[in-house]
């Protein structure tokens, strides 16, 4: 009696809900009984592809390998050979392991897999290949409809983020089954915009939301009982919330606005947020981003030694007067708290001091952006680049038609002379051309070129009008600001404070608050032309 093992396998859970299952096992099922053979037990895989997933990681396949070493069955039945795997750099090898443990390999399609000769091996490695191939396609086609999908503002299916539901808006799907839609849930949306305000407006960081979340009893997702951070830092990365659908690095290229929960200023900032946070970046690499916001110390991560050179790092204390809190903040110098003779200037600094001290330069920052008319200045900045600009590119333009021009007469010429059997004259314009098509490329390359920088330009000058535009409202409501707002500002606006003995203190701008100080009294109020 030749005992047999059947393996059934299906790819998705809608092949299951298909019959694709009971296909395949009422087919071995009649085979068996036909070769005269006893099915003694039956093995299922749901779900699994047997080509992205590999026999490693496979349970059936594990578990039939195991029951084959023990001798508990002499041949192992399939549908079809693509059922034990469809991955050419495997599944051959599967298919061989278990013919060198005495098992015999049947498909009810295509019969017993024999290692008899060398042709029987090639075929069995043609087999997968091939199978492999065709799970290739059929990937490249499921992913090119996807990303179809997505780019016409359709959900594609998976689980839907936070922020959102899911409601059947009329529309049907080729089979003309009804297909549910995205649609923004109300309640969930605000708490994205908090989230998003918290970081952007306040400076909150992902584990500072998530505990504001739990704090405030947010309500969570379904699955979820509290909010934890990587949950927090997954919606603040994620795109979708823009506006855009996205399938890993394609994301479609218009905006729908009927998915859109934050602007993409907002979405912008606070990727730059993140993006910026850091031991080795916040402060000194031109971020301008603050390490925290929270806490009493207003230059968190932008004060200096004088000395050695070294990051001063704030500290809170308190002590109690008649009942109250009197707090003690300070500025220490890093280097000399870690090792005592690696500085010798002052380390230590009161927080009020300093703090007095960078917030009256700010101030006169302030001043000076308040008395330039900025609409006026930034509409004849615009005016003098976009002039500038459209020069240069028209030059460009004229040259590279130039050369496309000498390119294409040469090119007749060349035509008209091997028409007329001008052995010498056609040698001739042969050597010519390398020449010329390399001043086409030449002149393409440049005025490529010439137009990113026309483009990057015009990015910088718009991210510059928006940062005047906020320092503008900063002055003005300045002290009105809470704590983080005044620490994001200030990072902002401040790149860095040398701070020396008795009090030496040097404040470095940047961006357009340098700009703004760079220039005479005089020609800030010459400015309002």
């Amino acid at each position: 009696m030749q005992r047999v093992f059947c393996l059934y396998r299906v790819s998705s859970v809608g092949q299951v809900d298909h019959d694709d299952i009971p296909l395949q096992r009422i087919a071995c099922r009649e085979y068996a009984e036909e070769h005269g053979w006893t099915i003694i037990r039956e093995v299922y895989e749901k779900g699994v592809s047997g080509y992205k997933v590999s026999s490693d990681n496979r349970d059936a396949i594990q578990e039939l390998k195991e029951a084959a070493e023990k001798k508990q069955f002499d041949i192992l039945l399939v549908f079809m050979f693509d059922r034990l795997g469809r991955r050419d750099d495997e599944t051959p090898f599967v298919v061989q392991w278990f013919a060198k443990h005495g098992i015999e390999v049947w498909s009810v399609k295509e019969g017993q897999q024999r290692f008899d000769s060398h042709v029987d091996k090639l075929m069995n490695y043609i087999r997968y290949w091939q199978a492999s191939g065709e799970s290739e396609k059929t990937s490249i086609r499921v992913r090119t409809r996807q990303v179809q999908m997505i780019q016409d503002g359709h959900f594609r299916g998976g689980a839907v983020p936070y922020g959102y539901k899911l409601e059947y808006l009329g529309r049907v799907n080729k089979k003309n089954q009804p297909v549910r839609d995205l649609v923004i849930d109300e309640e969930q949306a605000a708490i994205v915009r908090q989230m998003f305000e918290l970081m952007v407006k306040y400076g909150y960081g992902t584990d500072r939301i998530t505990r504001w979340l739990n704090e405030n009893h947010m309500p969570t997702s379904k699955k979820a009982d509290i909010w934890r951070s990587t949950s927090v830092r997954h919606i603040m990365r994620n795109v979708v919330y823009t506006g855009r659908l996205h399938l890993g690095e394609d994301i479609s290229n218009a905006v729908y606005e009927q998915y859109q929960i934050v602007s993409d200023e907002v979405f912008k900032q606070a990727q730059d947020t993140m993006d910026g946070r850091g031991p080795n970046r916040a402060g000194t690499d031109g971020t301008g981003i603050p390490w925290r916001t929270d806490g009493r110390i207003l230059l968190t991560g932008l004060v200096f030694c004088g000395k050695c050179g070294g990051r001063m790092f704030g500290s809170s204390s308190f002590s109690m007067w008649r009942g109250k809190r009197r707090y003690w903040n300070q500025y220490r110098c890093e280097t000399r708290l870690r090792k005592k003779d690696g500085c010798t200037g002052q380390w230590c600094y009161s927080a009020s001091r300093l703090e007095d001290r960078v917030l009256c330069d700010v101030k006169q920052v302030f001043a000076r952006i308040l008395a330039i008319d900025g609409l006026r200045m930034a509409g004849i900045v615009k005016a003098n680049v976009s002039r500038t600009s459209t020069e240069i590119m028209k030059l460009a333009a004229e040259q590279l038609a130039e050369a496309r021009g000498k390119l294409s007469a040469h090119e007749n010429r060349l035509l008209v002379c091997i028409a007329a059997e001008q052995t010498d004259e056609v040698q001739a314009l042969n050597d010519e051309l390398p020449e010329l098509r390399s001043a086409v490329e030449k002149a393409e390359s440049e005025y490529t070129r010439i137009v990113q920088k026309s483009e990057d330009e015009i990015r910088l000058l718009e991210q510059q009008m928006q940062e005047l535009q906020s320092l503008r409202t900063w002055a003005v409501n300045f002290d009105l600001l809470s704590h983080e707002e005044q620490k994001l500002a200030l990072a902002r606006i401040v790149r860095r404070v040398t701070i020396s003995d008795g009090y030496v203190v040097t404040v470095e701008f940047r961006g357009i608050a340098e700009w703004v100080m760079a220039q005479p009294d005089t020609e800030q109020h010459s400015t309002n032309l």
